[in-house]
């Protein structure tokens, strides 16, 4: 597992013409996993976060279809924040890692890549039971 300061930017190829950009990414090549959930966010109120929660078993490719905004990883030591704002580059959330997203431009619309299928047990929602979570790993 990366530290909230090494967290992998996933890149998608671009594939550009006349009719506009076309985004790519393939298991394996691009993605460390096998897509299991894609959801979106958007119309994210001024000031509001999301995310606040880290997931035992999943991890997550986050990626800026439109617009920007911020991604906080903690890793129970580090914390390191990553502006996501172009749609040919995407973050890995690493399973075990505690993240939120703020600062939603107006126009933001994030798309999420997840390993897993929901399990609401899958969640540590709590940031000190997150910090003794990950006490475990040292």
């Amino acid at each position: 597992m990366h530290g909230a300061n090494e967290a992998p930017r996933i890149y998608f190829n671009k594939i550009a013409d006349e009719r506009g950009n076309l985004f790519v990414a393939e298991v394996a090549k691009q993605l460390p996993f096998v897509i299991q959930r894609v959801f979106f966010i958007n119309h994210v109120p001024a000031n509001a976060t999301r995310g606040g929660h880290a997931h035992l078993q999943c991890s997550e490719v986050v990626v800026p279809i439109c617009g920007s905004f911020v991604v906080t990883l903690d890793d129970g030591t580090q914390r390191c924040d990553y502006v996501l704002n172009h749609p040919q580059q995407g973050l890995l959330i690493e399973k075990g890692m505690w993240s939120q997203l703020s600062h939603f431009s107006p126009d933001a619309i994030c798309l999420v890549l997840a390993e897993d299928l929901y399990n609401t047990e899958g969640y540590i929602n709590d940031y000190a039971h997150f910090k003794a979570y990950r006490q475990c790993f040292k």
